[in-house]
């Protein structure tokens, strides 16, 4: 297997870069491609109207259902003669997925301890996937994270923003506290990780980037 997970704080890119890499995969032959939305993971489960121990438990019941899908996939695929095939560069299973559990410093309602996702994690690491961090530079943040997100994200959004804090400034603080934490969680995780300043929006070149790692990766791990 291959693939990757993004992760980042809103208006880091991951949802478009997510598009960019889908298309640019399918472009190069991949057959055999999972896809796992942001909104398939902590949207679902944030809107459902349970109490909050409910989401959470909820939660890590999905994500542990999906590294135990993901894995039998992986293994079925490596027990085959498929890895030897001529055409496994088109047919390797190949994931890409927005956020799982890393979106989770984001919503602290939910009260999940970092090391109950060590053990997902590390069954994620062995079957072949990479964490992708999109990470925008503080100075950057109030702009690309607040302003410019409220603009394309509309009215719902800049109600959303209101929580954060009475200003911009405070907003923009709030978020790069929350993004100091997933980066801390990066680095504490048994996948290994690739960071991508996205402050430049070369989204095409990242994808690029991002398919051809994915890409050259599958004999690695064959």
């Amino acid at each position: 297997m291959r693939g990757c997970i993004l992760t980042g704080v809103w208006g880091a890119g991951k949802t478009t870069l997510y598009r960019h890499l889908q298309h640019r995969l399918v472009a190069s032959g991949c057959q055999s491609l999972i896809t796992v939305p942001q909104a398939a993971t902590i949207t679902t489960h944030t809107y459902t109207g349970e109490d909050n121990d409910d989401q959470a438990a909820n939660l890590l019941a999905w994500l542990t259902s999906l590294t135990t899908f993901l894995g039998d996939v992986d293994r079925r695929w490596q027990a085959s003669s498929l890895p030897r095939h001529r055409e496994r560069h088109a047919w390797t299973p190949t994931v890409l997925a927005e956020g799982l559990g890393f979106d989770l410093p984001a919503y602290p309602h939910l009260s999940i301890d970092r090391h109950s996702l060590l053990a997902t994690e590390g069954d994620l690491a062995a079957a072949g996937l990479t964490l992708v961090f999109l990470r925008v530079p503080h100075e950057a943040i109030k702009t690309q994270c607040v302003q410019a997100t409220r603009i394309h994200r509309g009215p719902g959004w800049s109600n959303y923003l209101l929580q954060f804090g009475d200003t911009d400034t405070e907003r923009a603080r709030h978020i790069a506290s929350i993004q100091d934490t997933i980066e801390s969680w990066v680095h504490s995780s048994p996948l290994p990780y690739l960071e991508l300043n996205t402050h430049d929006h070369r989204w095409e070149h990242h994808a690029h980037q991002l398919c051809s790692l994915m890409l050259d990766s599958q004999e690695a791990h064959a």
